[in-house]
């Protein structure tokens, strides 16, 4: 009967019921979504989207000098601790001269003052990607715990030799680094200011006639905790009949 479920156990059924992620996805339907450098939104070509009606164009010049980023503006409030993963879907062209995947980084505030801002004062966490021997389909990129990355800018508490491009290393190995400032902080409590797909200064100097590398970008996904998980479940433990302010379970 439900009068025999204690309430030790009926927070343990409602909490089963609370998603433990939050998914956050970017697919550039919107009207301000991030994007820097060398890209655009491109809306109204199936071709060139993954899902929806728009991606997110990285045309390159020059894949030496130039850069371009797609991807979610995450504020001050997630830790590189917290997410659980990241996920791009890429579509490079069959036309191109480069068929490099765009990669995944993440703008970390390694000095902790509260803001992003750039190398060299904060740091890029950046997935240790290689070449795509498919072109013209679109592809998963994921980075995770177990990816390989290396970080440029600010590097506190790093060896210099370590999370490099020749020596990189996993997300959770450098998440577990001390900062060695005397903060106690480790690169897993650091803000994720941004999660971003990029493409660019890939030092390979290709210089060709008209555009060196184009690729299409879409739905950016980061994965972090859900943030009113704990909110939902006290507000429903606790019989509230009435709430101050609106508490959203999904």
């Amino acid at each position: 009967m439900l009068r025999s479920v204690g309430l030790p156990l009926l927070g343990v059924l409602l909490f089963a019921t609370i998603p433990a992620v939050a998914d956050i996805t970017e697919g550039f339907e919107g009207t301000s979504p991030y994007l820097r450098g060398a890209a655009s939104r491109t809306c109204g070509d199936p071709s060139y989207v993954h899902s929806g009606l728009c991606s997110a164009n990285l045309r390159l010049s020059d894949t030496i000098t130039d850069s371009g980023s797609a991807g979610l503006d995450l504020g001050s409030g997630v830790r590189l601790s917290q997410i659980n993963y990241t996920s791009i879907w890429a579509l490079v062209p069959t036309t191109n001269s480069v068929h490099f995947l765009p990669y995944i980084d993440y703008y970390v505030d390694s000095s902790h003052d509260g803001n992003i801002e750039a190398v060299p004062t904060d740091s890029l966490v950046i997935l240790a990607n290689g070449a795509s021997d498919q072109t013209g389909l679109w592809q998963s990129v994921i980075l995770n715990g177990n990816s390989l990355v290396h970080v440029v800018g600010n590097r506190p508490g790093l060896a210099t030799d370590a999370f490099t491009t020749g020596n990189p290393g996993t997300l959770a190995s450098l998440m577990a680094v001390s900062l060695d400032d005397g903060s106690g902080l480790t690169w897993g409590d650091l803000a994720v200011g941004r999660a971003r797909a990029e493409a660019g200064t890939w030092g390979d100097g290709q210089t060709p006639s008209g555009v060196a590398y184009s690729a299409y970008v879409d739905d950016v996904t980061v994965a972090t905790p859900e943030p009113g998980a704990l909110e939902c479940l006290t507000a429903m433990l606790g019989g509230l009949l009435v709430v101050r302010r609106k508490v959203r379970c999904q």
